[in-house]
């Protein structure tokens, strides 16, 4: 009896490789649908038309505020990217091919890069929207993926409204803050820098240490003036009347501190002085949004954009320099990090400074009020760039695979190695062997 002879084929390590590569190959194939259905909204007027076919990748965000965070108009609105909701590796390695429009797909917005790593995989935009609606989405949008594109001619302070006096970020190690609203308001000095505070790096401040911002025409309050101040602080640690922010002026003064975990705002003038009732402790090691808005009458005290306390007076007249944290011959300063500075010589609303503190703030609260939307691509005059399409859609599998299936990618490409180098072994032995 003859032995039983299979008529499947053997499977090899190169057949199975062979497979292995078919399939990859099939699913890189693969139309990413929510790419496709892009244009096809284009064609039925679902959304706004491609801009310039110059830009082959874009992303929709919609800003939603609630009725507590109605922003002034126009809104300063930030953009946080990152790996899981923008696509690095499309865009021009500093981020300058980036532009923002509005709904309209024509007007361009001002905008600045605070930051932008495309190494780590991190950036962060401000952007003016010119008109946010109500208790309803305010879509804009994101164009990138131009790597011949122009480099961007806005200004910084053309993001900010005329009333901004003063805007810091903090982004320079090493060296005395940038103002970017465009006063020329630079410290004497720079401080102790950190990477990672609440939007891109910011600085740390020790109790006896802090900056000195001279006086200028555009910080110059005069008696019952309109001001608003913001900033973000964390503290490290409690101490009695640890000042933030202090400008004195012979009997007249400006204090903004944080009293054992008791944010305040103290003001005195010729007919005394007078603190803001104690609330609730912020606590330590987590950041708080705090910010006073003087309307001439009063000047009340917020934390995260919420009516925190209240001083009976207006600010009085103050032409000195605005110390930031402390100076070690005065000491009681400010122990812990601090972000964000910003000065208005105008009176926010309550429901403004409410969408500052959430839109900035990275918090699934803030995730809402500006939704990322997925990436859409084309490849000029409304087609697809097929390669664009399968980077992104490599993305999005590598961004959701768990950890069991990078374990069984790593043996695939083990497995797709080795039956390689026995198939290339094979062929040099079965070639040696035909020649002998």
């Amino acid at each position: 009896m003859s032995p039983l002879v299979s008529t499947r084929p053997r499977r090899t390590p190169a057949l199975f490789t062979g497979r292995v590569i078919a399939a990859v190959l099939a699913l890189l194939s693969l139309d990413s649908l929510p790419l496709k259905a892009a244009d096809e909204k284009e064609k039925s007027g679902e959304t706004a038309k491609w801009w310039d076919p110059a830009w082959q990748a874009r992303k929709q965000i919609v800003i939603t505020p609630g009725s507590d965070t109605a922003p002034v108009i126009p809104a300063v609105t930030l953009l946080r990217l990152h790996s899981g909701n923008f696509q690095f590796a499309l865009a021009k390695e500093d981020g300058s091919d980036i532009r923002i429009l509005a709904d309209d797909g024509e007007t361009i917005l001002p905008h600045h890069i605070e930051r932008y790593d495309s190494l780590m995989n991190e950036a962060f935009i401000w952007v003016q929207v010119p008109e946010v609606k109500a208790g309803g989405p305010t879509p804009i949008w994101m164009y990138f993926g131009n790597p011949e594109a122009p480099g961007y001619d806005k200004k910084p302070e053309e993001t900010y409204p005329d009333t901004a006096s003063l805007i810091y970020h903090f982004t320079e190690p090493n060296s005395p803050a940038k103002d970017y609203s465009g006063n020329g308001n630079t410290p004497e000095a720079a401080t102790t820098p950190t990477a990672g505070a609440m939007v891109g790096p910011g600085i740390v401040l020790f109790g006896t240490t802090g900056i000195v911002i001279p006086n200028s025409d555009s910080l110059a309050w005069t008696a019952g003036a309109e001001a608003t101040i913001s900033l973000w602080v964390k503290p490290s640690t409690k101490g009695p009347n640890a000042m933030l922010l202090k400008r004195e002026e012979g009997t007249n003064a400006l204090r903004i501190g944080v009293n054992d975990g008791v944010p305040f705002v103290e003001i005195a003038d010729a007919g005394g002085t007078a603190r803001s009732n104690p609330g609730e402790p912020i606590g330590e090691a987590s950041w708080r949004h705090l910010a006073i808005v003087s309307d001439g009458g009063k000047t009340d005290l917020l934390v995260d954009g919420k009516p925190y306390g209240t001083v009976a007076k207006g600010i009085p007249a103050l032409a000195s320099s605005i110390v930031i944290g402390s100076t070690p011959e005065a000491g009681g300063g400010f122990a812990g990090e601090m972000d964000e500075l910003q000065i208005f010589h105008s009176a926010l609303p309550t429901p403004a400074l409410r969408y500052a503190a959430v839109g900035q703030s990275g918090s699934a609260e803030g995730q809402k009020l500006v939704a990322m939307m997925e990436d859409e691509t084309s490849g000029g005059g409304g087609g697809h760039n097929e390669t664009l399409e399968h980077m992104m859609l490599f993305g999005d599998i590598a961004h959701n695979m768990m950890f069991d299936g990078w374990i069984a990618i790593g043996v695939c490409l083990i497995m797709m190695f080795t039956g390689g180098f026995v198939a290339i072994r094979k062929f040099l032995y079965l070639n040696s062997i035909q020649k002998g």
